[in-house]
């Protein structure tokens, strides 16, 4: 049988990558920001930093990815066993080369089908429409909003700055889930719905 198509995002999704974003900004600007701080995606807003500060952080992390942790210890087994019943595509935006994020991935020992590079976060439920994706998983509201807009399915990493849009949007589409284990089960579950088991 067909594999379902199966869109994983990268930043905060699979690798940790604002926790390793916050301990680089406070050892530079002399801060004590913490994870949690930050309600809402777009960081600068929450914080009083200069988007370009914030965006030049995440740069250069892409650029020599070997801080970045996985989110999840577990996501290499998971994502594994996953691709039996998915074909994982990873759909990111974020800034490093594709050969540093290939990198990464490899040396966590994450395996996947493909990976597609997108400039726009918005351009993601474009390309879920132009290639038959029919769920996602992510973090981000403003993902969600597009996927959900398309009647696709989005299983949503719990993170501190999703966590009023998960409350004001749940639903059958929309499914937060707050580990790996989790979100395993949800896709098994979705999976079978989509098969009409």
């Amino acid at each position: 049988m067909e594999r379902i198509k199966l869109a994983v995002d990268l930043d905060d999704t699979i690798a940790d990558t604002t926790d390793e974003w916050v301990k680089e900004a406070n050892a530079e600007l002399g801060r004590a920001i913490s994870k949690d701080e930050i309600t809402e995606y777009d960081i600068y807003k929450v914080l009083g930093i200069e988007q370009e500060y914030v965006q030049a952080v995440y740069n250069r992390l892409w650029k020599e990815p070997h801080e970045i942790k996985l989110l999840d210890d577990n996501i290499p087994k998971i994502l594994n066993d996953l691709m039996e019943t998915f074909e994982i595509i990873i759909v990111t935006a974020a800034p490093g080369n594709t050969e540093s994020i290939k990198g990464w991935l490899t040396s966590n020992r994450v395996r996947y089908d493909s990976l597609v590079k997108v400039v726009h976060a918005s351009e993601k439920a474009e390309l879920g429409d132009r290639i038959g994706i029919p769920i996602f998983v992510d973090d981000s509201p403003k993902v969600a909003t597009d996927v959900l807009g398309a009647n696709k399915y989005m299983v949503m990493v719990r993170q501190p700055w999703n966590a009023r849009f998960i409350e004001e949007n749940r639903s059958e589409k929309l499914v937060p889930v707050s580990s790996w284990a989790e979100a395993s089960e949800t896709l098994e579950s979705i999976s079978n719905t989509i098969k009409g088991i």
